[in-house]
C-alpha cells in the first residue's frame, strides 16, 4: 500500500496537469493588473525600449513618432535598443539640445514613474 502511494507521488511530479482556463485567466488577470512585475530597479536598463515605454501606451506612441525622430534613431532599431543605451544617449541629448525641454522632461518623467511602479508592484507581490 505505502509502494503504491509513493510511485503515484512520482507519477504526479512526472505528469503535470495542464492549466485550467480559469486559471489561465486568474494569471492574465494578475499580469494586467501588475504590468511593471518584470521590470525592476535592478533590470530595467536591459529592458528594450520597446517593453519599458510600451507600459504607458501614450509615451510610447510620442516616444515612437516624436523622440526617435528628434534622436535621429531608426525606428527598428529604437525599439530594439536597451533601455541603458537609451538612457545614455537620452542624458547626452540634454546638452546637444537634441530634444526640447518639454520632450526631456516627459521622458525623465516618464522613467521615474515607471520605476517607482515597478518598486509598488514589487512590494505588493511580497505582501
Amino acid at each position: 500500500m505505502i509502494e503504491n502511494f509513493f510511485s503515484f507521488q512520482k507519477q504526479a511530479k512526472q505528469e503535470p496537469e495542464p492549466v485550467k482556463e480559469e486559471e489561465q485567466g486568474a494569471k492574465s488577470i494578475e499580469e494586467k493588473d501588475q504590468p511593471f512585475a518584470d521590470v525592476n530597479s535592478e533590470n530595467w536598463r536591459s529592458q528594450t525600449v520597446e517593453s519599458f515605454f510600451s507600459l504607458d501606451e501614450g509615451v510610447w506612441t510620442y516616444m515612437q513618432t516624436t523622440v526617435a525622430p528628434s534622436l535621429d534613431i531608426p525606428l527598428d532599431v529604437f525599439k530594439k535598443q536597451s533601455m541603458g543605451a537609451f538612457y545614455d544617449a537620452f542624458m547626452g541629448s540634454a546638452y546637444t539640445d537634441q530634444l526640447d525641454e518639454q520632450d526631456y522632461q516627459l521622458i525623465e518623467e516618464t522613467i521615474n514613474k515607471i520605476l517607482i511602479k515597478c518598486e509598488q508592484d514589487t512590494e505588493h507581490a511580497k505582501k
